[in-house]
């Protein structure tokens, strides 16, 4: 997959929750802080539009002890993407599932929102994570976050991160499978 451009974006905040022995309730939550140079890609009806591509988030530990990366297809047809007009142009877009990724908000010129539940969702917190790597990528254009730092990690149960620098580069998603 070829990354045209990217928005290095700082992250408001990242929370990862697991229940042993109730994987249903599992829990993702990523925010990024509002960032005025937010995005659209190239926009709509581009190579970069999900409502046409669909969109692929990756999140994956930065830490070999805390391993876990899970790649998440946003599906053009079988997820709900939209565009947000607003004054007749397109100011974002939106996506809601059933699925393990429950909503996705992308707001140009503001921020990027990103919601999971259940035991779809494929973190594990035997291990801590620190850092945790974000990359929502649609078509051709990645959006991407790293949270660590100062964190709040309890050993299966949560993995907590606020107010992360933007990354320095983003990182690729890993090849995935045919």
């Amino acid at each position: 997959m070829n990354i045209a451009s990217e928005d290095l974006l700082p992250g408001k905040i990242l929370e990862l929750r697991v229940k042993t022995g109730l994987p249903d309730k599992s829990r993702l939550v990523v925010e990024s802080q509002k960032d005025p140079a937010l995005t659209l890609g190239r926009g709509p009806g581009s190579p970069d539009d999900p409502t046409l591509h669909g969109a692929l988030l990756l999140v994956a530990s930065g830490n070999d002890a805390g391993a876990f990366t899970t790649v998440y297809p946003l599906d053009a047809t079988t997820g709900g993407w939209n565009a947000v007009h607003k004054h007749g142009s397109v100011v974002g877009y939106t996506f809601k599932s059933s699925g393990p990724i429950t909503t996705v908000k992308i707001r140009c010129g503001h921020a990027l929102e990103v919601a999971g539940k259940g035991d779809g969702l494929g973190h594990d917190l035997d291990d801590d994570p620190d850092p945790v790597i974000v990359v929502l990528t649609i078509g051709e254009h990645a959006y991407c976050l790293e949270f660590g730092g100062k964190s709040l990690f309890k050993a299966d149960e949560r993995y907590q991160a606020k107010h992360a620098p933007a990354p320095l580069t983003c990182t690729p998603l890993p090849p995935l499978a045919p």
